[in-house]
């Protein structure tokens, strides 16, 4: 990346100059420039695909000894008695509703 930021620098300068004066010269240095980068970045992105294909050794983890919990006892839970004089409330079901197909023909 070193590199190619060094270029870019290059290249930078070389464009102004061509901006200033625009002749054959400065037009080659900067083709030249180009030329620089686009072999940079070929190199770089063939460097890339040599290290995602190389093979990536496995991480060996150390078997952790598994941890035993005691077992611990339900919480008792208070009931409350419904008093008889009360009956134990009963949910209702919703009804659905059908949806109206309205289809219109315009002809």
């Amino acid at each position: 990346m070193e590199r190619l930021n060094k270029i870019l620098g290059h290249l930078t300068a070389d464009m102004q100059r061509f901006d200033e004066k625009t002749n054959r010269k400065n037009g080659a240095v900067v083709r030249k420039t180009l030329q620089q980068l686009k072999n940079e970045c070929h190199s770089l992105r063939k460097e890339v695909l040599a290290r995602t294909k190389t093979p990536v050794p496995p991480v060996v983890e150390e078997p952790v000894p598994p941890v035993i919990e005691e077992p611990v006892p339900p919480e008792p839970v208070e009931s409350h008695p419904v008093p008889e004089s009360q009956p134990a409330p009963v949910k209702k079901e919703k009804k659905k509703r059908k949806r109206k197909n309205i289809r219109i023909n315009i002809d």
